[in-house]
């Protein structure tokens, strides 16, 4: 399976929320997590708390000339802890980075997708239509 993901990221977009950007990152900081460094990112699980300080918040979307606030829950969410040099940040918390480009692929902190928010999805997938 690690290796039709890498074989699929190498040609296709990959939108990892969540858990998702984990996997993405460089390093998540536990040897325990696969990590295909997809984005030049290190991330911190579970940065909010446990699951009963999972919340709903208002992220900030900046991408391609569009711009908007939308819902996103955060469930035991992850924190980006480190950004490289190739990064490109397009989503922000409480100014903190949450959402991450880097070539094709996108990164996100949280799940603005349980709420019924394309906005992410329309606007950095809208080429590869």
């Amino acid at each position: 399976m690690i290796n039709g993901i890498k074989d699929f990221s190498n040609h296709k977009p990959i939108l990892g929320t969540c858990a998702g950007i984990i996997l993405m990152s460089k390093q998540a900081n536990d040897k325990r997590i696969y990590n295909f460094g997809l984005l030049d990112i290190t991330m911190q699980r579970n940065a909010y708390g446990r699951q009963v300080h999972s919340f709903e918040g208002k992220i900030s979307v900046n991408y391609l000339n569009s711009s908007k606030d939308i819902k996103a829950l955060f469930i035991r969410a992850p924190k980006i802890k480190e950004i490289g040099k190739d990064i490109e940040v397009f989503a922000t918390f409480k100014n903190e980075v949450v959402g991450v480009k880097q070539g094709m692929h996108i990164g996100i902190t949280c799940h603005p997708e349980l709420l019924d928010e394309t906005f992410i999805h329309d606007i950095c997938f809208k080429k590869y239509r």
